[in-house]
């Protein structure tokens, strides 16, 4: 199974969750990093877009794994956590998609495989 990866990034926003956050603890990999404004989406079997499980609750009554949006190393990265992972990546080659606490999402592939080789990455970026 194949995947086209899209990423969107607004410049404007991206300061308040820079992936370069993810080297600011002494612990370099697995450290989470991101906000709300966060989300998945999918456009096949049709379009659904996949918000913060806890964008309209009280942030006192979320756990930990709801607030897990995302991790990167030199080599992967990650959006979503919690009993899964909404979206994995690896290496730019292959990925993983799965329900995650995060954004309480289906996984994102149009078929019941969860693991996905990339054959297209694209970023669009919003200045």
């Amino acid at each position: 199974f194949f995947m086209i990866i899209l990423f969107f990034i607004d410049f404007w926003r991206l300061r308040s969750a820079a992936w370069s956050r993810r080297f600011e603890n002494s612990n370099k990999s697995g450290q989470y990093f991101g906000n709300g404004e966060t989300f998945l989406f999918t456009i096949a079997p049709k379009a659904i877009k996949y918000d913060w499980a806890g964008k309209c609750r009280d942030p006192n009554s979320l756990s930990t794994s709801q607030q897990l949006f995302m991790s990167a190393s030199n080599s992967s990265f990650s959006i979503g956590a919690g009993n899964g992972t909404g979206l994995f990546v690896n290496e730019l080659a292959k990925g993983e998609t799965n329900h995650c606490e995060t954004f309480d999402n289906q996984p994102l592939t149009s078929s019941s495989e969860t693991m996905f080789e990339i054959s297209v990455v694209e970023v669009i970026a919003f200045s």
